[in-house]
């Protein structure tokens, strides 16, 4: 089933513009038999010659050699006219030609036509994304469109400026058909770039590409807990191993003493752990030490200056 969101309120003002100006545009294109009584045979002859002659152009050729020539006009340059007759074409009739027949070569016989099709092929994208599901060919059917309306836009913004140039230099019979066409024409450029962003907001991937997408979300999200909850465990284990490490360590350090040797033992290992901090504090400060060996004497090992207690009570025992 379709969404209501395909047909908003201001849908229908929009079609009712559209089939106003089409409508404007299917007078004035017949109205251009009622002109063409007031441009002479020869007139006539002329134009509808040059742009047969140019419809038998290679298309690309074509593209190629009015692109040249609009570029020297937007410039200020005159560009190489050729002759009919041995008469040099103005640039008002050339310009007029060239914009006739690109509108043939992009837009076959009516111009009117293609611009149904625009908005036939619109529909049906918006539709097919919108019922039953996304699949991969209705997202490449949109990108496809959406590619071709930028390819257009370039194509009618050309013609429209060859036009523009026809109806700007030009006093003949044809000015007022190449101002028709340019009322159709900037409708039809601005009908496109509608047609376009209405083709762009719509999805632009797949039902299978999105749930794609989900699950590659969800799969980080879950590689990203995994690792937090991994470094999380990593450091308990870490710091628990300390905790062994120094609860190992302690009872070596401060042993339980059960005898006079133990504690004579004990005092001496304090002593030795003493100095042998001082040496490597003094090492941390890049001070050179000299290697001591450690005697059960204590009293043979040199001390750094200042008050000890274990040498204060050394003391006190020898002489008391």
């Amino acid at each position: 089933m379709i969404r209501s969101d395909l047909t908003p309120p201001n849908y229908l003002n929009e079609y009712h513009t559209t089939m106003k100006s089409l409508n404007e545009y299917e007078r004035s294109r017949n109205q251009d038999s009622l002109l063409s009584s007031n441009i002479s045979t020869a007139e006539k002859s002329k134009m509808v010659n040059m742009v047969a002659d140019l419809r038998h152009k290679d298309g690309d050729f074509l593209k190629k050699y009015a692109q040249n020539f609009n570029n020297d006009i937007q410039k200020g340059n005159q560009p190489k006219l050729p002759t009919y007759n041995n008469q040099q074409v103005s640039t008002s009739d050339m310009s007029f030609a060239l914009a006739e027949s690109l509108q043939y070569l992009y837009s076959g016989e009516s111009p009117l036509s293609e611009y149904y099709d625009w908005v036939q092929d619109q529909r049906k994208i918006e539709v097919d994304i919108n019922t039953n599901g996304t699949t991969e060919e209705e997202i490449f059917n949109r990108n496809n469109f959406i590619s071709f309306l930028d390819d257009r836009e370039t194509e009618l913004k050309l013609v429209i400026s060859l036009y523009s140039t026809a109806e700007r230099s030009s006093s003949g019979p044809f000015k007022e058909i190449t101002q028709q066409r340019l009322n159709f024409l900037n409708f039809k450029l601005n009908e496109l770039r509608r047609l376009r962003e209405r083709t762009q907001q719509t999805k632009n991937h797949s039902d299978e590409k999105e749930q794609n997408l989900k699950e590659g979300i969800v799969k980080t999200a879950n590689l990203i807990n995994d690792h937090v909850t991994d470094s999380y465990l990593q450091n308990q284990i870490i710091a628990q191993e300390l905790e062994t490490a120094v609860e190992k360590v302690h009872p070596n350090y401060m042993p339980e003493t059960k005898n006079i040797n133990d504690i004579y033992e004990k005092k001496l290992r304090l002593y030795n752990n003493n100095i042998s901090m001082s040496r490597k504090i003094n090492e941390l400060r890049g001070i050179n030490t000299v290697p001591v060996s450690y005697s059960v004497k204590p009293k043979t090992i040199s001390r750094p200056r200042g008050f000890s207690m274990y040498e204060y009570q050394r003391v006190a025992k020898e002489y008391s």
